[in-house]
């Protein structure tokens, strides 16, 4: 698929390359790259960089065997001259591939080449979406001391080659700071500053996470910290696992938000019921974000988590951009979301506008929504003024669909708040859209974990959508979007609503009756009922809809609370103030023979007849 990009720049000295590589036949202008021009905009440590991501036209009829190109089944169907064209663009390709000593791999190889079909096909078929073909897919590792630039515009002159881009480095980890504790896992606004996780356990079963599983991409995990029990023996190893950075704080930072131990030491997690898992991003051949990605995928089931802690270079080298500006991380995206994953990426800490030009429109690269949940960095109470704002390092744009905390997040991990040893550290300033997204994710673990609690099937879609649609706003300026609000979102969903109608008084001693009956569950199921009469917090004073309550013989003033409850055990309350009181007493009787209506200034005199005004009249006032 050519997607519409101007060439990027070369090096001199490729027209002698060419003459080398290709032969004089069969040849066409050079495939228009994407938008995202990794080719040019590398940072200077890119000089490492020796993968290329290629992707193949279908009609190539290649496949990868053994670490090197071969044909592929080409259909029966087709002419002598068809069958001659595509040897001869195969032969083109390898001794390109060949020319110089480079070596090819299936980007996606979590499967068997007929795998990835029959799963394609059959998401193709349950979603009515096209979905790209994985294993038109390759990485080119290329040797140290060819020419990158020169190479990948060889591969892009040929026409069984659509897609041909340097695989993405990792960017730099965030270096963090020291900020005051915070507290992002309670009330949700006006109440509090988070997200609502701990209010929504009290009122719906699931929502602790348990659920679900959130696998974690990237690297720098300590899987034996002593707050992250789920972390040992979590890996999901994609090859050979290496860590870039030689660090074991980031990750372990990530996997504090999400799951850390609910326990009497440490921090708790946002969703410590849920499973947790990690797949690497870096490995002893390179850098593969997409196949961490695909890798994931497959050891989920819908209504699971990915996130994606990694950012890659967008139109400049440090303006950092979701992953999915990178096509074949984009392809894996869609395939997860397809499969009914829930995918979470970073926005990215390169304060970019994707509404910029050069981004495409919509972001990225005019391509269609992948259905991921992109996340941007809001400032914390406490720490920057005014709290929900962006901050400035993140980057923004219509695309970034909520926002988390981006500074001042207590976790596990780099030991600047509590250092008692390696495996027993904790920070109180984790930061960036590191620390952003993890929140995120872990509000839409808890939404997918309540739904499945109450036996609802919700596409990732319909995830962020509630998320969006019930968050606590962010503020005007670049849109990062809201805060997410787990606990309205749960109350809109899944909660029963309780209705109370009562009368606001009554006098001692009567008898009143309250009702309930109007209460209703999202998923019409039956309710059951509790009241408390007595504000004691026990719902225990009657269990019907619509319960009467005699009245003791003493002024008072009280709250009146039911609870309803569906099958699933999420609840809804409502309450009323209710009133015991004397009714008002009555004037007291006037004296015998008083008159019953004052006399008016001019009215006649009983028994005078006399006209208003006339002759008898009573003078005026």
């Amino acid at each position: 698929m050519k997607t519409g990009r101007a060439k990027v720049a070369l090096v001199v000295g490729i027209g002698a390359f060419l003459a080398l590589v290709l032969p004089a036949t069969s040849s066409r202008p050079a495939v228009a790259a994407p938008t995202n021009q990794f080719a040019r905009l590398l940072p200077t440590s890119a000089a490492s960089v020796r993968s290329i991501s290629v992707k193949f036209s279908p009609t190539a009829f290649l496949g990868v065997k053994g670490g090197t190109l071969q044909p592929s089944d080409v259909p029966a169907d087709l002419s002598s001259k068809e069958r001659s064209e595509i040897r001869d663009r195969s032969a083109q390709l390898r001794s390109v591939l060949s020319s110089n000593g480079s070596t090819v791999r299936r980007q996606f190889a979590d499967g068997t080449e007929d795998d990835l079909t029959l799963k394609r096909q059959l998401l193709e078929r349950t979603t009515g979406q096209h979905l790209e073909d994985k294993n038109l897919f390759v990485i080119v590792d290329v040797p140290s001391g060819v020419d990158l630039s020169v190479f990948l515009d060889a591969l892009r002159q040929l026409a069984d080659v659509e897609y041909a881009e340097p695989v993405p480095v990792p960017a730099p980890l965030p270096v963090p700071d020291l900020s005051p504790t915070q507290y992002y896992r309670f009330d949700a606004p006006p109440i509090g500053y988070g997200i609502g996780a701990i209010p929504s356990v009290a009122i719906a079963p699931g929502a602790n996470g348990s659920n679900v599983k959130i696998i974690d991409i990237e690297y720098s995990w300590n899987q034996a910290h002593e707050d992250l029990s789920k972390a040992a023996g979590s890996l999901i190893a994609l090859r050979t696992p290496v860590d870039p950075f030689n660090d074991n704080n980031h990750g372990t930072a990530v996997l504090g938000i999400l799951g850390a131990d609910a326990d009497t030491k440490g921090v708790t997690g946002l969703v410590p019921g849920a499973a947790i898992g990690m797949v690497n991003t870096f490995t002893s051949t390179g850098y593969d974000v997409p196949a961490a990605i695909s890798l994931a995928e497959s050891n989920l089931s819908p209504g699971d988590v990915i996130l994606i802690e990694q950012q890659f270079s967008g139109l400049t080298p440090t303006g950092y951009v979701p992953v999915e500006w990178y096509y074949p991380a984009y392809v894996a995206i869609q395939h997860a979301v397809a499969a009914g994953i829930i995918v979470v990426e970073a926005a990215g800490n390169g304060n970019q506008n994707l509404d910029a030009p050069g981004y495409g429109n919509p972001f990225p690269s005019d391509r269609a929504d992948s259905g991921a949940i992109v996340v941007g960095a809001g400032a914390a109470p406490g720490c920057t003024s005014p709290v929900r704002s962006r901050l400035n390092f993140s980057t923004y744009g219509a695309r970034v669909n909520l926002q988390g905390w981006g500074e001042c997040v207590v976790t596990t991990g780099y030991g600047t708040l509590f250092n008692l040893g390696p495996n027993a550290t904790y920070t109180a300033s984790f930061n960036g859209t590191s620390s952003a997204s993890p929140i995120v994710a872990a509000a839409a673990g808890i939404v997918s974990s309540v739904a499945q609690e109450q036996g609802v099937s919700m596409t990732a879609q319909q995830v962020r959508q509630l998320l969006m649609d019930t968050a606590t706003p962010g503020l005007p300026g670049p849109s990062i979007g809201g805060l997410p609000n787990v606990e309205a979102a749960i109350k809109a969903r899944f909660a029963p609503t309780a209705i109370l109608s009562a009368p606001m008084s009554a006098a001692p001693g009567t008898t009143v009756t309250f009702d309930a009956s109007l209460s209703s569950d999202p998923q019409g199921d039956p309710l059951t009922y509790a009241w408390d009469f007595n504000t004691d917090g026990d719902f225990t004073d009657a269990a019907t809809p619509t319960p009467t309550l005699r009245l003791p013989f003493a002024e008072t003033t009280r709250t009146i609370s039911v609870r309803v409850t569906d099958t699933h055990g999420a609840i809804g309350t409502a309450s009323a103030s209710f009133t015991v009181a004397f009714p008002p007493r009555a004037p007291a009787p006037q004296s015998p023979g008083a008159p019953t209506e004052p006399i008016r200034p001019g009215a006649p005199q009983a028994g005078t007849g006399a006209p208003p005004g006339g002759r008898g009249a009573a003078p005026q006032a």
